[in-house]
């Protein structure tokens, strides 16, 4: 029974075991189909991964011969519009001076002109009448005109058509926008030559041959008239002499440094004087021998007095009209010598503009449009500047007391509005401000406010030297006087200067200077050459502009070892906005330099011009004065001035600021200023 017992439980724990084996066995069958399944899956996978290889393999072969030959196009690109960019910049250059040189001639010809055509008119009109006279009978029938009378008035219309003749060259000359002040100054001298010829043919006509029967007449009407406008404007000539010699009686005004400039002007202003006595006593003999009456005389060789009167009328007042035009060119030149004599510029004289106001819109309101009209109020003023986000973006001109600039750009978010008005006499106005606001659109953030750096800490006396290079003239010597000073300072490369002259980017890097980038090849970004609004250009788009940016930075860092400072300058200053944001996307800030609008100053130190007839034209030893007077007037000095300097110039030897910059440096540090980077001053050195 014990054995039966026992065989019993076995029996059950057999079925038992047999059960669980079962089931194990069952679930083993599902773990094998599972490792089945997941083996064919990943064999699936794996031929797709290597389906995938395959297409990537070929696909980066595909990308690598692509790049190489999108690398060469691009370089042969650059090639071509660095060539076609510098000719460019050579015809606009070349087209703005002629257009600014035929503006000069087209208006000294029309003030001549207009001074000249009623006379001339005059003149033809008599001359018809003598020559329709001049037969025999006629002569007599005119009360006894004799042969040598006709034979003078004959002298008389054949000078008069020289005078013709001589304006006709003059207009064809500014036509062809050839003439310049010196070629005016020379078709002048040529006119009062002729003028003088007539001269000499009116005294054998003078008033002592006329008869007590036919004295001589009164003044024309029109003549008088004429007579009266240029009194005025001699009177207006004496009046501006006047103040320049006021000003110029003031010796404690005028800047330590500047005696050779004011006796050079006292010198200018007393051969105006000189000149102005000229045209008075000729505007007196015209009046005394067109009023005069004559002494008794034969009848036979009375002059045809009307004929007379208007050649010697129209002839003088040409020639004084051509006295004024000279003395206003000069009166010009000595405004700018004024500038620079009493630092602060013109606007130190004049007194400052009402400040302009926006109308349309409203102030502090919104913008719905990207493109928006801004219209305004400016009174005073001849031109109204308008400021984006700190930026100047346009100029326009004021036309009875109001402005309009079209289509501005806003992007979406907050954009600071500034205007300022300035005068042709260089005053200004402070600066008015004011928010508009462009909604988002939908899911949209606003743009970002973008700093452009003009100037560091205003408290601090701290000045920047920052030289641009894209020429590599010059270099070593500015390099030599930064070393002899121990100065390090900040300098923009473009990529074709390093690319041409690694050997000195090494040189810069060693000396201490910090490198920001000035692009590759120099290119022109905005508009405002050609129209005054810096409007970006249609072929500057965000991958050239940033393509630019990224292949100077690449460049650099291999010729050098080290990275750029994250600091741009616009070539020509041209700048606004979208490029300051652009830019602000692989970490560059924008750095301007220093001006002042309000007080007509500028930390430009204008070394890249070359050009003696531009106005901001001055040699290094002036250069050099101005900078150093820079903020006398204001209450911030030129404490945190950032100075646009640059490594190469055209300028001749004698004249390159750099044989000067010692100078610059130690005024400078005699008025106790510190150089810095421009990190130091941005807090990030």
């Amino acid at each position: 029974e014990a054995l039966l017992s026992k065989a019993s439980r076995l029996e059950l724990d057999l079925a038992q075991a047999a059960a669980t084996g079962k089931e194990e066995r069952e679930r083993a069958r599902g773990l094998a189909e599972q490792a089945l399944a997941a083996e064919d899956k990943a064999k699936g996978l794996a031929a797709e991964l290597e389906k995938l290889r395959a297409r990537h393999s070929d696909t980066q072969q595909d990308r690598e011969v692509l790049e190489k030959e999108l690398a060469r196009e691009r370089e042969a690109g650059q090639r071509e519009r660095a060539a076609l960019q510098a000719k460019l910049d050579d015809l606009s250059e070349r087209l703005r001076r002629a257009e600014r040189e035929a503006g000069a001639a087209q208006a000294g010809q029309m003030a001549v002109l207009k001074r000249a055509e009623a006379a001339e008119g005059l003149v033809r009109q008599r001359l018809r009448l003598v020559s329709s006279q001049s037969t025999p009978g006629a002569v007599a029938a005119a009360g006894g005109v004799d042969q040598v009378t006709l034979e003078h008035l004959a002298a008389l219309e054949d000078q008069s058509r020289r005078i013709e003749e001589q304006l006709a060259r003059f207009e064809k000359q500014a036509g062809a926008q050839q003439a310049e002040p010196v070629s005016l100054r020379a078709d002048l001298d040529k006119l009062a030559q002729v003028t003088q010829r007539i001269e000499d043919q009116i005294r054998t006509l003078s008033p002592a041959t006329a008869s007590p029967h036919h004295p001589a007449p009164a003044l024309d009407p029109a003549l008088r008239e004429r007579l009266l406008t240029l009194e005025g404007q001699t009177d207006e000539i004496g009046k501006h002499l006047r103040e320049v010699a006021a000003l110029l009686s003031q010796p404690e005004k005028v800047p330590a440094g500047q005696e050779v400039l004011r006796e050079e002007l006292r010198r200018s202003a007393e051969t105006q004087a000189r000149e102005l006595d000229t045209l008075k006593k000729k505007l007196d003999a015209l009046a005394e021998s067109s009023l005069a009456a004559g002494a008794p005389g034969p009848s036979r060789e009375r002059p045809n007095w009307p004929l007379v009167a208007a050649i010697a009328g129209g002839i003088l007042i040409t020639l004084v009209g051509s006295l004024y035009l000279l003395i206003d060119f000069r009166l010009n030149r000595e405004r700018r010598q004024l500038a620079q004599i009493f630092g602060a510029g013109p606007a130190a004289i004049a007194k400052p503009l009402p400040l302009p106001r926006l109308t349309r819109p409203e102030p502090d309101s919104l913008v719905k449009s990207e493109r928006a009209a801004l219209a305004g109020e400016a009174a005073g003023a001849d031109a109204v500047f308008l400021f984006l986000n700190d930026s100047l973006y346009a100029v326009e001109l004021v036309r009875g007391g109001k402005f309009s600039f079209e289509s501005i750009p806003f992007e979406a978010g907050t954009t600071r509005v500034g205007l300022r008005s300035v005068g042709s006499n260089g005053a200004a106005s402070d600066l008015w401000e004011t928010s508009l606001v462009h909604p988002a659109p939908e899911g949209e953030a606003p743009a970002p406010f973008v700093r452009d750096l003009f100037r560091g800490d205003p408290e601090k006396r701290w000045i920047s030297l920052t030289f641009d290079g894209d020429g590599a003239a010059g270099t070593e010597e500015v390099l030599e006087v930064l070393r002899a000073h121990n100065l390090k300072m900040t300098m923009f490369l473009t990529g074709g200067f390093i690319e041409e002259r690694p050997d000195l980017a090494k040189k810069i890097v060693g000396g201490g200077h910090e490198v920001g980038n000035h692009l590759w090849d120099h290119p022109h970004l905005t508009t405002f050459d050609s129209n005054s609004r810096h409007d970006t250009r249609p072929n500057v788009t965000k991958a050239f502009f940033q393509g630019q940016l990224i292949r100077t930075a690449s460049l650099f860092e291999e010729v050098t070892g080290k990275k750029m400072a994250p600091y741009w300058r616009a070539p020509f200053g041209e700048v606004n906005p979208e490029l300051l944001r652009w830019a602000m996307e692989l970490g560059y800030q924008h750095v301007n330099w220093t001006r002042d609008y309000s007080r007509n100053e500028t930390l430009d130190s204008w070394d890249w011009v070359v050009d003696k007839n531009s106005h901001r034209y001055q040699t290094n030893d002036e250069i050099v004065r101005r900078l150093l007077s820079f903020g006398r007037t204001s209450e911030s000095s030129a404490n945190g001035g950032i100075v646009l300097m640059h490594l190469g110039t055209q300028r001749p030897a004698g004249d390159a600021l750099h044989e000067r910059l010692p100078n610059l440096i130690r005024g400078w540090q005699e008025q106790g200023y510190e150089f810095v980077k421009i990190s130091k001053m941005t807090g990030k050195e």
